[in-house]
């Protein structure tokens, strides 16, 4: 994968389950600006089921509607389908995954660094309380 790391919009070629070291994997043949890569949705544990389940629905297969076994029957069932992607590297390779992340509002970007200013100055806007100082250790021992 000659793709630098970042963030793409891919196309869904097709998909197909199987077995990667003992764990249930969809792996996504996907073609991000011309150059054909695989992202994995890894269904190994219930831990990963929701994330695998968001993969999914964001590849244009809703598990609640359209049922895993199309893709046995129709691996190209979801191809055409636009996918957010990050490449990233993992153990110093790069690698595709479907992305989850919602894109940023710039709105919500100026509201967070409005309130961040505010705590700086210590204001009347700022959001979080400002510090006190712990009261002085007590003269006496403590019983422990």
């Amino acid at each position: 994968m000659a793709l630098d790391i970042g963030t793409y919009t891919a196309t869904v070629q097709d998909m197909d389950i199987t077995v990667i070291n003992d764990k249930d994997v969809i792996r996504v043949h996907l073609d991000i600006e011309g150059e054909a890569c695989d992202a994995l949705i890894w269904c190994h544990s219930d831990k990963a089921m929701g994330m695998a389940r968001a993969s999914l629905k964001a590849c244009g297969l809703d598990i609640e509607a359209t049922p895993l076994s199309v893709l046995l029957e129709n691996p190209g069932y979801c191809a055409g389908t636009a996918v957010p992607v990050v490449v990233e590297l993992w153990n110093g390779k790069p690698r595709a995954s479907i992305n989850l992340r919602a894109p940023v509002d710039p709105a919500k970007v100026a509201q967070i660094e409005a309130r961040l200013k505010a705590a700086k100055k210590g204001g009347a806007d700022a959001t979080e309380p400002v510090m006190e100082t712990a009261p002085p250790f007590p003269d006496e021992e403590i019983p422990f």
